[in-house]
């Protein structure tokens, strides 16, 4: 399971990673954020994504607004790639393709 983050020290820790590091901003009553939980779960476990170190984490947008805010998040779920500090991509909505192409983008 990705780890959920619940401060803004843990989230700008995280993403000065050298390895691809995907944050998905969620929140519990949103029900695509819920369809895309398993989804992102079996993600995790599938070896071409695993073997390639992508590191996952989860914040809830009602528990850290300031990051949601700071980072643009519009909707729900939004997943955002960095690496080194730097914001590479992001796939908005609960589109399996578009987080796959997205991650097969920069891996």
């Amino acid at each position: 399971m990705a780890t959920t983050l619940t401060a803004t020290e843990e989230f700008e820790k995280v993403i000065l990673s050298e390895s691809l590091v995907v944050v998905e901003f969620f929140a519990e009553w949103c029900s695509p954020c819920q369809k895309m939980e398993k989804f992102l779960q079996d993600l995790m476990k599938d070896s071409k994504y695993k073997d390639k170190k992508i590191q996952f984490y989860r914040i809830n947008v009602d528990t850290l607004p300031g990051i949601a805010k700071m980072v643009g998040i519009g909707a729900l779920p939004t997943f955002v790639c960095y690496r080194d500090n730097r914001k590479l991509d992001e796939s908005v909505g609960a589109s399996k393709s578009s987080l796959k192409k997205m991650l097969k983008k920069y891996m």
